[in-house]
């Protein structure tokens, strides 16, 4: 399945900064800063996970389960399209595994815009093996491209969030990407086209188990 392809924040430069720019824009793209290296610094300490998400893409939903090993091993089963079986996509850094539910398993050498495209998931999935390219701007990666803002105290399942909104205009989608203001883990991405009401997009974690144990053998593939 094939989703949004990830976002990418041109930051001002210092000679535009010198150049006078307002305070008020260099607040808040400090604020921005501030946000980004705290999730980036919570993702940095995970060593284990295990966590569930429903993709709200098509119907009915999909519900994956994802499995992550530092520093860079990821996996998550998902249903397959009709068959009743499981498909896989699997990584250990190196290499990628295609795994499709009762046929044979395809591997290419790992590149994470073409991980992105098959996996269903988002920054709040990806950001686990990820984060140095995900979460930063002014790399030509991650947050490049897009203008971005913090949005704190916004509801979601009961709870407040903080919320980091990138307006991407190359795609014409704002994207929402829910911070738990504790962990600072991104539990929740939206993808909103332009003048659209309804979400392109709508991933969420349901459950999420830190440091537990994951072994190695699960992102080993034979045969």
């Amino acid at each position: 399945m094939s989703l949004a392809r990830f976002s990418v924040l041109t930051k001002l430069s210092a000679f535009a900064c010198l150049m006078g720019i307002a305070p008020s824009v260099i607040a808040a793209d400090q604020e921005v800063d501030n946000l980004l290296a705290k999730i980036r610094n919570a993702y940095s300490v995970v060593k284990s996970a295990k966590y569930s998400t429903v993709v709200y893409f098509r119907k009915p939903p999909l519900h994956c389960t994802n499995y992550f090993l530092a520093p860079d091993k990821f996996r998550v089963d998902f249903p397959a399209d009709g068959s009743g079986g499981t498909t896989s996509l699997i990584t250990d850094g190196k290499t990628t595994y295609y795994v499709p539910a009762g046929q044979e398993t395809q591997q290419e050498p790992y590149d994470f815009e073409n991980f992105f495209k098959l996996s269903p998931g988002h920054i709040e999935t990806f950001s686990y093996f990820e984060w140095k390219k995900l979460l930063v701007v002014n790399r030509g990666m991650g947050l490049d491209g897009s203008s971005l803002k913090v949005l704190p105290d916004q509801e979601w399942n009961g709870r407040k969030w903080t919320v980091l909104e990138e307006t991407k205009t190359s795609e014409k989608q704002v994207y929402h990407y829910y911070v738990d203001p504790k962990t600072y883990l991104i539990w929740r991405t939206t993808s909103l086209p332009f003048g659209a009401t309804a979400y392109r997009v709508d991933t969420q974690l349901t459950k999420l188990e830190l440091g537990i144990s994951v072994p190695a053998s699960m992102f080993r593939v034979t045969g």
